[in-house]
């Protein structure tokens, strides 16, 4: 009967840690037949508090004399069951009922003007750590975390002793190293606040929203670090050996990390919601692969972008707004070969973008397919309109809450990357479109098949076959640069070789050179490709690094 009543207590704890410290779920109890068994059992001896005993000041925390009770030795052999509840097991319920799901709780959502310590409207990747450092001590005291806890048992004294230890271990610089830093992802600190109502930018204007997923993440990096036992154990300890822990709550909140893990597709409620459609388009580089689901996009009334590298988001933010990607069903284009020019700004939906794209990138640009579309990236933000219905970013700044009709995630393949293939995973898993496109290499296929075999949402597979053939020269340029020709790509290593190439082509050849390399802004990688596909630009050859091969289309 101990072990029942111990499964009972433990399914309601589990429970109100989904209701309190994990995002976006919606309170799930446990299985009914345990429900009533929870409310019924009391130990023969238990002793009834007096009324006007009150814990730490958390008014609104359940009682945790009955639920220790619960989880104690029992002080006889027996369990009695009441066929009516005493006034203790009334109270319970009662505090317990009160506390509702996160939509309603009042500690959950902070209020408009609760923002102390909500992280700004924009968090780059780099910042992410001395927020976490410098906000950790402010989320362990405040009234809403202590709360959070009260609600499956543990009263603040129980909990403010590893609440602290957690705290010393994020101000000595643990989490600072890369593997730390990746291994709990405070790389989601830069999203708090996106996809709330109203979208990214709205959202980023609201300090009580970026609050509230700030607290969530904090609470998740805690469970995480706590059943993390080869990082945590010997604080942990530590602090029970020398009393100033109790070593029975340090086992319920080792219990409480392990049963709050669950499927990885169980952590996006939101994308569990809906059946997508996903469509795979795989096959080797220039096949045309994600001209295709460019092309879905350029037609969706809402959509979004993703993609590994900043220089894609821009690139594809910059080829949106100027209307050069032809929109799904749209067979002939207009012609038009020169960037679109109106006295009144206002008829130009575009116009704002004059100052963001640089001339030569606009030729070709046709206002006919012009999609007003923002950029969001881990170093900077390019808003064309607030209402705009597109978005590119990079894959980490990717919202999980705001719904879609199309969404593209580029470069697929790297789903498999030791260190950034979780965001890839949390992209196929939690992406709320209607239609998603995959973009990438046949060496996916089988990962996401899987996946999805998970969510149960469809996939359809499109391979494709390189349009114009690839092939070797018989013979080199055998170092003499004279060799080259129009059109060339020459790719260097370094910087430094990159600016003596070009200096001994043109002084060789007469041929002028476009330059790009991985440290020159993206608007200006843009331009310089731009000026080597225009063929009447006087730019005839290209030297670059490897940057060349991702980003830019050539």
């Amino acid at each position: 009967m101990h072990r029942a009543m111990l499964r009972a207590a433990f399914v309601r704890t589990r429970s109100g840690l989904r209701q309190g410290l994990r995002p976006g779920l919606s309170g799930l109890s446990g299985p009914p037949g345990l429900q009533p068994a929870l409310v019924r059992l009391r130990s023969s001896k238990s002793k009834k508090r007096k009324p006007s005993q009150k814990r730490h000041g958390l008014q609104s925390e359940p009682q945790p004399g009955l639920l220790s009770e619960l989880l104690s030795e029992p002080q006889s052999g027996h369990v009695r069951l009441h066929g009516s509840k005493s006034k203790k097991l009334k109270a319970f319920k009662k505090r317990h009922d009160s506390l509702s799901s996160p939509s309603r709780s009042p500690f959950l959502l902070p209020d408009e003007t609760q923002v102390e310590g909500a992280p700004p409207a924009f968090l780059s990747l780099d910042q992410c750590h001395a927020y976490f450092q410098s906000k950790v001590q402010f989320w362990s005291t405040n009234d809403r975390t202590l709360r959070r806890f009260a609600r499956f048992g543990y009263d603040a004294s129980a909990i403010r002793p590893f609440l602290h230890v957690f705290v010393g271990a994020v101000q000595s610089g643990f989490f600072a190293s890369p593997e730390n830093f990746t291994k709990y992802q405070l790389i989601r600190f830069t999203s708090c606040g996106a996809g709330h109502a109203g979208g990214l930018h709205h959202a980023a204007s609201r300090p009580h929203l970026r609050l509230l997923d700030a607290e969530i993440t904090f609470s998740n990096i805690f469970f995480s670090w706590i059943a993390n036992s080869h990082d945590s154990a010997p604080l942990l300890e530590e602090a029970v050996n020398d009393g100033r822990a109790n070593s029975r709550t340090l086992d319920a909140l080792r219990h409480l990390a392990i049963v709050s893990e669950r499927r990885p597709s169980e952590h996006f409620t939101w994308a569990r919601k809906s059946r997508r459609k996903f469509i795979m388009h795989v096959g080797p580089t220039n096949s045309g692969k994600t001209h295709h689901a460019l092309r879905a996009l350029a037609a969706a009334r809402s959509g979004v972008y993703a993609g590994p590298l900043r220089l894609l988001a821009y690139e594809i933010w910059e080829r949106l707004n100027l209307g050069q990607i032809i929109p799904l069903g749209v067979d002939v284009p207009p012609p038009s070969s020169s960037p679109p020019s109106s006295s009144n700004p206002d008829s130009n939906p575009n116009s704002i973008t004059d100052k963001l794209i640089a001339p030569q990138a606009k030729i070709n640009s046709n206002p006919a397919y012009a999609r007003l579309t923002n950029m969001v990236t881990g170093e900077e933000r390019k808003i064309v309109d607030d209402d705009a219905s597109l978005l590119t970013c990079t894959i980490e700044m990717l919202s999980y809450r705001h719904q879609y009709d199309v969404g593209v995630i580029d470069e697929i393949q790297m789903i498999g990357d030791p260190e950034r293939g979780f965001a890839w995973t949390d992209a196929v898993l939690g992406l709320c479109a209607k239609e998603i496109h995959l973009c990438g290499e046949e060496s996916a296929v089988p990962v996401v098949r899987q996946l999805l075999q998970e969510t149960g949402d469809k996939l359809t597979v499109k391979r494709y076959e390189r349009l114009t053939p690839l092939s070797v020269e018989e013979h080199s340029l055998d170092g003499d640069l004279s060799k080259v020709v129009k059109g060339d790509c020459v790719v260097a290593f370094a910087r430094s070789r990159i600016f003596e190439i070009k200096r001994q082509i043109e002084s060789l050849s007469g041929l002028r050179c476009a330059v790009v390399y991985g440290k020159l802004p993206p608007e200006i990688r843009s331009e310089q490709a731009a000026l080597f596909n225009d063929p009447n630009s006087g730019f005839d050859v290209i030297i670059g690094s490897d940057a060349i091969g991702m980003g830019l289309n050539l």
